[in-house]
């Protein structure tokens, strides 16, 4: 008896633990949508142009802290292009309605249209037939190892690895499969007069884009680490993605590559710390 009330008692003293992290990881919870904006300079562009990046909805609500994110969409008035990064729908979509609702504020306040690139969630997301079929309605431009070419602005979209792959393989394997894509499919295209940018999912292979010859590399996958304690985040994220978590970098050959960190977050961490959604905003001027 003695033993049983000591084996209660630790773990009702454990589930109180657990219960005290919990309330401490909520409220220290980020959810707040957060426009960033960026400027880059360019002497291949006609005109300015801007444009708004929406990665890795996954699975959440279109309700956010601070607000609705078709509101805040909207409030942002008209933009030349509106680019998807993947991750849109995950297993966990019960339903396209919030797709929809995206796609419909995006060819709202889009003067030049919608394109979107696959992320490794959509894959094997039950709904993916449904969300092309969406797509295909709606209007929004399915960059499937793609490109378009709009006066010298040449717009290239990749379709995520896993597609090529089958499944969840090394960083090698996934390297290998962009890199043919690359080389079979975009470097022929690549004009140097033209302003190049590239559509991805994840920027885990920057180095290798870098020496193609793009101007610009919008990305997404990462959630930004999704959990911020100071410098640490968790350590399969780190090791998956490299130095590219979130934010703005250079490559060696000039490429600029942004990362979003995105809207949503993993099914299995349902929450975000110190690092809040994120929508991008990017200008490029003459």
């Amino acid at each position: 008896m003695n033993i049983f009330k000591r084996i209660v008692r630790i773990f009702t003293y454990f589930m109180f633990v657990c219960c005290i992290i919990g309330f401490i990881f909520c409220g220290m919870s980020s959810d707040q949508l957060d426009f960033i904006e960026y400027k880059f300079m360019s002497d291949k562009v006609s005109q300015d142009m801007t444009y708004l990046v929406i990665s890795d909805y996954h699975h959440r609500s279109l309700n956010f802290k601070n607000g609705n994110i078709i509101d805040k969409l909207k409030e942002q008035g008209k933009v030349d292009y509106v680019f998807f990064t993947g991750d849109l729908i995950d297993t966990h979509t019960k339903s396209l309605d919030d797709a929809e609702a995206l796609f419909n504020v995006s060819n709202e306040i889009s003067k030049n249209g919608c394109y979107f690139v696959t992320g490794n969630h959509e894959e094997y997301a039950p709904l993916w037939d449904g969300l092309q079929t969406l797509m295909d309605e709606k209007g929004v431009n399915y960059l499937n190892d793609e490109d378009v070419k709009i006066g010298n602005f040449h717009l290239f979209g990749l379709q995520d690895a896993r597609f090529k792959t089958g499944g969840g393989v090394s960083f090698k394997a996934r390297e290998e499969a962009t890199k043919k894509t690359l080389d079979e499919k975009f470097k022929p295209l690549i004009n140097p007069k033209d302003f190049n940018l590239l559509l991805v999912h994840r920027p885990e292979n920057f180095k290798l884009i870098d020496t193609y010859g793009f101007n610009m590399v919008i990305a997404g996958h990462t959630h930004g680490g999704q959990i911020k304690l100071g410098n640490w985040i968790p350590g399969d994220i780190s090791q998956e993605v490299g130095d590219y978590m979130g934010g703005e970098y250079t490559g060696d050959n000039g490429t600029k590559l942004y990362v979003s960190r995105g809207l949503g977050y993993s099914a299995m961490i349902p929450l975000r710390i110190n690092c809040n959604p994120e929508i991008l905003k990017i200008t490029i001027s003459k």
